[in-house]
């Protein structure tokens, strides 16, 4: 990833496995004065989270 996240904690510290997705349009500019997100890319992320839990956790 071009970012960084605090994924250490859970794989070095607390010993589990974590996937990270970022959800984003392809042009979203991150971090700049145009940072942007379609809504339609906000949605798809919610419904891919609730079935990725759905399914995990079932």
């Amino acid at each position: 990833m071009a970012g960084t996240v605090p994924n250490y904690v859970w794989t070095d510290i607390l010993k589990v496995p974590v996937v990270t997705i970022p959800y984003a349009n392809y042009d979203q500019h991150n971090h700049a004065p145009n940072e942007n997100m379609t809504k339609k890319d906000f949605v798809d992320g919610i419904r891919i989270s609730y079935e990725l839990a759905d399914r995990m956790f079932k």
